[in-house]
């Protein structure tokens, strides 16, 4: 008897919701093969489940890849291009381990790395720029990206500590800076849900989710394991985005008495929240694994930011054009706000065609959000995606800069940073 394949299918969905606002994508961002060379990426099999790739992604746009059988961490800007590699330094890799965590994180735009009692904080280049040792483990099901919650596994109470690695407080229970979810049920099926913070309180219609990120005052998603969904200040749903599912192969073999043999052809990870509201994922084949994202706008009409990129002159900002105008285009607004959630004003506007903007009227150590949109005939188009853009502060000319400052430090919990 001749050997059957059986192909399934499944279907990459985006709901629609009103008017034409929404997520457009995915567009491919990252893509190599599988190996261990410097553009390509780590696979191993263990006990039937791959050992894979760890993708977070930071207020910038960078796509920040922890390539755990390889032991390195690969940094690609927001246009995709490869432009760090960086390994372990000052911690001992057993062999039969993988580096990094896949606790590995993002928080104040350094890559935060647990592994084991051990706590590292690497900046973009490789540099080991903060360390310290806690009793306990990072607990990842946080909102907060920008505070730390360990908890303690001998009596199960917790410890917040901020992004600088200072403790704040021990807590019996989540802390209310990360959110406190709780759950009322009405029978007949119906849930009411609410997400409390100490400023801001959520109440949405439904079961609860495993787990909440805010972005703001104005934004609450709630990020699973095959879709993500978006709401909106007063908890109202505005849209949900399904992850695609991938197809498989399946080869029934000739012989009685034999299994199935399963094999994958395209596989996708979950949803990845950037601070900045876009969602990526991971895409693999046997050959390929890529990166790809979703970047939400107000309708078809608007255009789509590619990058923020902070340079020595002010922060640089590129983008797309519309996917359909209403009427002919005469130009670009460029509009800037302080915080995620607005309000944004008007810094510029770019004439014709033009699809570069420097804004150079930024303070260096603070954080800009942008929104673009068409300026034609008919009157102005729906607004891009937000995007983010910084500048570091420079240290003192002629001065070596020491972090955190000696009589700062906190017992059992600092440090010395890495040379």
């Amino acid at each position: 008897m001749p050997t059957r394949v059986l192909l399934s299918f499944y279907i990459c969905m985006l709901i629609p919701i009103e008017s034409e606002a929404g997520w457009i994508g995915p567009s491919e961002v990252v893509r190599g093969t599988w190996g261990s060379g410097s553009e390509q990426f780590g696979k191993k099999e263990q006990y039937l489940k791959p050992i894979l790739p760890v993708l977070r992604v930071d207020r910038n746009g960078n796509v920040i890849i922890g390539d755990r059988v390889n032991y390195r961490v690969k940094i690609y800007d927001a246009k995709g291009i490869l432009v760090k590699i960086f390994e372990p330094h000052g911690i001992e890799i057993p062999a039969w381990t993988y580096w990094p965590s896949d606790k590995m994180r993002i928080i104040d735009n350094k890559v935060f790395m647990p592994w084991g009692k051990q706590y590292q904080f690497y900046d973009h280049n490789g540099r080991v720029v903060r360390e310290f040792i806690l009793d306990g483990t990072v607990f990842w099901n946080s909102t907060d990206e920008e505070k730390i919650l360990v908890r303690v596994e001998s009596d199960n109470s917790f410890m917040l500590y901020d992004k600088n690695g200072r403790k704040i407080r021990d807590c019996s229970k989540t802390p209310p800076e990360l959110g406190v979810v709780s759950e009322h049920s009405f029978g007949d099926g119906k849930y009411e849900t609410t997400v409390s913070f100490p400023d801001k309180i959520w109440v949405m219609q439904g079961s609860a989710c495993s787990r909440y990120v805010r972005i703001g005052d104005c934004e609450l998603y709630c990020p699973g394991d095959v879709q993500i969904a978006k709401y909106d200040s007063e908890g109202r749903l505005v849209s949900r985005l399904n992850m695609p599912r991938g197809r498989r192969k399946t080869i029934v073999p000739a012989g009685n008495g034999m299994d199935e043999i399963a094999e994958t052809i395209v596989a996708y990870g979950s949803p990845v929240l950037s601070p900045n509201g876009d969602v990526y994922t991971w895409k693999r084949t046997k050959k390929y694994y890529s990166i790809v994202k979703w970047v939400w706008v107000d309708g078809p009409d608007a255009p789509v930011v590619e990058r923020a990129e902070g340079k020595a002159e002010g922060i640089e900002l590129r983008w797309k054009r519309p996917r359909r105008l209403t009427g002919r285009l005469e130009g670009y607004e460029i509009t800037r706000s302080n915080d995620a959630c607005g309000p944004f004003e008007k810094v510029g506007e770019v004439k014709g065609r033009t699809r570069r903007y420097l804004d150079a009227k930024i303070e260096p150590g603070r954080t800009y959000y942008y929104r673009i949109r068409a300026l034609t005939k008919k009157g102005p188009g729906g607004w891009s995606n937000r995007a983010v853009g910084r500048i570091a502060e420079a240290a003192g000319a002629g001065c070596k800069s020491y972090w955190p400052p000696e009589e700062e430090l906190v017992p059992g919990v600092d440090a010395a940073p890495s040379p």
